[in-house]
């Protein structure tokens, strides 16, 4: 019994032995597996390699295509669609059209217009004209009949003048052949006769001299009468020229006026009369057609309403020329200018990166506090579709080409930048690096590290 009991005791001794070694070497193999496990944890490689970095502001935006506003050249009323928002349409497929009852309403009431507008600019014309013929009448009355007075007094002087030169002129001729008698007469033996004859001559000639100086008193006077008459006659032209001077001030100012309501009635009837070419050629062509290939994006109009120069009757959107309307952070906005390269995905095509160009931006915040940043699409890609959401990076910086590192590998010791390059037999050293440009993630290395070099990270 006792050597049973000893032998039971043995053997529990020994399994408790056996549980104690089991569970000691467990604890040894974890904790050299856990030393092991941290070292890996610590320890993480990096590879310097050839790449890019850059710089950018992100964004989140959506595709608009370059919209081509389809309308009516002048306001009618619109009739009814052909087309619906969504259908692709070609260059020259009608659109819409406009209501023809309303056009031919309307063309009968401008021909009315016109026909009173007509009639207003013909009695503009007709109210010139004759205020003109009697202006000039006018004119013509004060110059006519005193001129007309002038002229006949003028012309009765001076037939009384060339009356009393031509009598003076014959007495004075009588005068001279007397004299001559006179002279052979006394050149002649004298007798009675010759004496009696030369009494004679000498009666005549001092008659005929009388009555010649009587006749050139009556010249001086006539003369003085038609100088008189001229004086009088100047006095009349400068009373006269007075008057035709205020009435042509006042006639011009009468037909100012009158030109005035005929330059008013005229354009009226231009006015008018463009009209109703616009609405004949809106009946030639009542109906709407596409300039362009595309897609449409609106149809704003019901039929019977007026057509608005603010408004379009129908937007096509440029399949060809897609472009991107970015939101960023107001913050970002005075590092963006025009012409910086974008870089972009759409959801529709996450695998797919598109590129452009920043347009131009909004001064303006809204309600986000976010700026509009408008940007060109590179490629004109059909995939690009109205509405498509997008996300972009406006690139600020960008370098290409250059060796790289992750900034987790780089350590920095007394003001120096330090990697640990695991080097061809596998041991660890240190090296002293030079960096350069950088995006917060990775730095590119002017110095220390060659491409394919293996970096060491701990912690």
């Amino acid at each position: 019994m006792i050597n049973i009991t000893n032998k039971k005791k043995s053997i529990v001794i020994l399994i408790a032995i056996v549980v104690s070694l089991a569970m000691v070497g467990f604890f040894f193999i974890k904790k050299d597996t856990a030393s092991k496990e941290e070292e890996l944890v610590r320890e993480r490689e990096y590879v310097a390699s050839i790449g890019d970095i850059t710089v950018g502001i992100d964004g989140s935006g959506v595709i608009k295509l370059k919209r081509e506003e389809q309308t009516f050249k002048e306001v009618a009323v619109f009739g009814k669609y052909y087309v619906k928002v969504g259908d692709a349409v070609k260059k020259g497929d009608i659109l819409a059209e406009l209501s023809m009852k309303d056009l031919e309403d309307k063309q009968s009431e401008i021909k009315d217009r016109l026909k009173e507008a007509q009639n207003v600019l013909s009695k503009a014309k007709s109210d010139k004209e004759l205020f003109e013929v009697e202006a000039d009448k006018k004119v013509k009355d004060i110059r006519g009949n005193s001129e007309a007075v002038y002229n006949s007094k003028t012309s009765e002087i001076k037939g009384l003048i060339d009356n009393l030169n031509n009598k003076i002129f014959s007495i004075e001729d009588k005068i001279v052949t007397l004299k001559q008698e006179k002279e052979k007469l006394e050149s002649e033996a004298q007798n009675e006769n010759n004496t009696t004859r030369i009494d004679k001559i000498n009666e005549e000639i001092s008659a005929y001299q009388e009555e010649s100086n009587k006749l050139k008193s009556d010249l001086d006077i006539e003369k003085s009468a038609l100088s008189g008459l001229e004086t009088e006659r100047n006095r009349e032209v400068a009373k006269e020229n007075e008057d035709i001077e205020l009435l042509k001030r006042q006639n011009e100012s009468q037909i100012k006026s009158l030109q005035g309501a005929l330059e008013s009635a005229q354009n009226s009837f231009d006015k008018i009369n463009k009209e109703l070419e616009e609405v004949n050629s809106l009946i030639d062509s009542p109906k709407l057609e596409a300039t362009l290939d595309g897609v449409v994006l609106s149809t704003p109009y019901l039929p019977g309403e007026t057509i608005s120069t603010a408004k379009p009757v129908v937007e096509i959107g440029d399949m060809t020329k897609p472009a991107l309307t970015l939101f960023v952070d107001s913050i970002d906005v005075i590092d963006i200018s025009e012409g910086q390269e974008v870089s972009f995905y759409v959801d529709a095509y996450p695998e797919d990166t598109f590129t452009g160009k920043v347009e131009s931006r909004s001064y303006v915040q809204d309600e986000n506090k976010k700026l509009e940043v408008r940007v060109t699409v590179d490629e004109n890609d059909a995939e690009l579709l109205e509405g498509m959401g997008a996300s972009a990076t406006i690139i600020i910086k960008q370098k290409k080409d250059i060796l790289t590192l992750s900034n987790k590998a780089i350590k920095l010791k007394d003001n120096k930048q330090f990697v640990k390059v695991r080097n061809a037999e596998g041991k660890v050293e240190e090296r002293e690096i030079t960096t350069g440009f950088s995006d917060g993630r990775i730095s590119e290395i002017l110095s220390g590290l060659n491409d394919k070099d293996v970096v060491i990270s701990e912690g």
